[in-house]
């Protein structure tokens, strides 16, 4: 997403910067906080069901557990950092003055992408988590 959107928010005049950072920043919290936590639980519960995690001391003495625990982290890390940074950055878009909303776009743009590097980690773990089955 941030690939697409952030060149082409900012290639917009700064009143459009305005309406589409105010529309993001409403439609983004009411998607992808409910998506974000429901895929944390389902991974936590696929992981425990299908994965080879039958005791506590599995998640810490095994690969897999530890492979695991370093997904969820991840996952963890990159939620909360879109929830508390990149929504932030977000919202900034439509109450910057105009001459400071490029900053803003540009600003958020850098955080989606963290986002995204966590997206990223989280899915190598996933597919080291295949691997250690």
């Amino acid at each position: 997403m941030g690939f697409v959107v952030g060149p082409a928010v900012s290639a917009a005049t700064k009143d459009t910067q305005a309406d589409i950072g105010r529309h993001l920043t409403s439609s983004a919290h009411r998607f992808f906080r409910p998506v974000g936590a429901a895929t944390i639980l389902l991974g936590i519960a696929a992981g425990i069901h299908y994965g080879p995690l039958t005791s506590v001391e599995a998640f810490l003495g095994t690969l897999y557990g530890r492979t695991f625990l370093v997904a969820l982290a991840l996952a963890l890390a990159t939620w909360l950092y879109g929830e508390n940074v990149t929504s932030k950055r977000a919202g900034e878009i439509s109450k910057s003055a105009p001459e400071e909303r490029p900053i803003a776009v540009r600003k958020t743009v850098q955080a989606v992408l963290v986002e995204q590097v966590g997206f990223f980690a989280v899915f190598v773990c996933m597919m080291l988590l295949r691997i250690h089955m």
